[in-house]
């Protein structure tokens, strides 16, 4: 690690995050990636061909080394903590991972490098007719009931739809193309083309739902909230808040509690809505009212 007069080469470079841990979906890509990604060119220039420390976010780093970001190095994280002392040039960027936080000049600004660098690896996507995507939640990693978890529990264990096949099933007798999928164990290619893709997107109030950061600026977002999270503190009110911020239109199906039953009736007036020009106009000037 180093090198003329035993300097250390380089850059060693620490992502903030605001709470949580960046081994979780949400706080790793608005916390860690975007002000990663937002101020790369900084951090290359500052490198001057030298490696990029970062320090590693567990199962997630896959995803990480997908960026494709030249240099990068991902160690354990006391090591990356260690090698802050070392002399070596230190650059440090705070995170976007709290609603009070949501930068949407940043945010575009990472998804159009990201997009740029990974235009090769991005699939083309599967949605035929109405590109219309419904995220279900799948069982955790096993990292996540280990001790090397910041944060225990992810995934269907902290939430999920009792019924989602049976909303699966009718979003499927009416809109045949629509697709229905989880996100875990997807690359980070598969899950930016999906949102990039999609024109309506439909998902549980949780993680999946900070890949709206990919989404194109005319995307309809219907969040599945379950009752007793709507409007408890603001960091529930997060992916709200993180549509206004990116400006997509945005709706809401309350869920009877975080593993219970969506109402199919409900679920499907606010697809049909979301699908009809005129209906999708009405709900976004009444979801701005709200948020002024």
């Amino acid at each position: 690690m180093t090198g003329e007069n035993n300097e250390p080469r380089g850059v060693h470079v620490t992502l903030k995050n605001n709470g949580g841990s960046v081994q979780h979906y949400y706080h790793f890509l608005v916390g860690f990636v975007a002000p990663l990604v937002e101020h790369w060119d900084e951090i290359a220039a500052k490198a001057a061909g030298g490696p990029v420390y970062v320090r590693s976010c567990a199962v997630l780093d896959p995803l990480l080394e997908q960026l494709l970001l030249p240099g990068l190095r991902i160690i354990a994280p006391e090591e990356h903590a260690a090698l802050a002392t070392s002399g070596m040039a230190c650059l440090s960027f705070p995170g976007y991972d709290f609603p009070t936080l949501f930068d949407a000049r940043a945010f575009g600004l990472v998804r159009e490098k990201t997009l740029a660098r990974l235009a090769a690896k991005i699939p083309a996507q599967p949605f035929k007719g109405a590109a219309i995507l419904l995220v279900d939640r799948a069982p955790a990693a096993a990292f996540y009931s280990s001790d090397a978890s910041e944060i225990k529990t992810a995934g269907a264990e902290r939430r999920s739809i009792t019924n989602f096949e049976a909303l699966s099933g009718a979003l499927r007798a009416e809109f045949p193309d629509a697709v229905a999928t989880a996100l875990e164990g997807l690359s980070l290619y598969d899950q930016i083309g999906l949102f990039a893709a999609a024109d309506i997107i439909i998902c549980q109030h949780g993680a999946a739902l900070t890949n709206l950061i990919w989404s194109k600026k005319t995307a309809f977002v219907i969040e599945i909230m379950p009752k007793e999270l709507d409007g408890a503190h603001l960091r529930h009110e997060a992916f709200k808040e993180f549509t206004a911020c990116l400006k997509l239109r945005y709706a809401r199906v309350r869920q009877e509690s975080e593993h219970g039953l969506v109402d199919a009736g409900e679920f499907m007036t606010a697809v049909r809505a979301a699908t009809k020009p005129e209906h999708k106009s009405l709900l976004s000037r009444l979801f701005q009212q709200r948020t002024r």
